[in-house]
């Protein structure tokens, strides 16, 4: 174990001495590096997203499929309600009186 760890300070210790040796005699050059670096890692991320986005149709029909399931569950898993019954009042409601019609018949002369 102890020699994983001294391999690995080692790597690392003579990482950093290249960047900043880099830095030190071509600033400009390890500038232009980082940014091609960049460019490439974020050209292969945005070609695997579009990729993996439309190739893979299925999302639209797994989205359908879960809300139809939704909708099932919907309907054969309500609840059931629990009626009331009324009780029947002993007071019996004012009565309505219907209005009357405007409309009249008139009778005119039959030929």
């Amino acid at each position: 174990m102890k020699r994983n760890h001294l391999f690995v300070v080692l790597v690392i210790g003579l990482a950093l001495f290249g960047v900043l040796s880099q830095l030190v005699t071509n600033f400009t050059g390890f500038v232009k590096q980082l940014l091609y670096i960049s460019l490439i890692i974020s050209f292969v991320f945005m070609i695997s997203y579009l990729l993996v986005k439309f190739l893979s149709n299925q999302p639209s029909e797994m989205k359908k499929y879960k809300q139809a399931a939704k909708q099932s569950n919907k309907k054969y898993n309500q609840p059931k309600k629990i009626r009331k019954q009324k009780e029947k009042s002993r007071i019996q409601p004012f009565r309505t009186h219907k209005n009357r019609s405007h409309f009249h018949v008139i009778d005119g002369k039959k030929k």
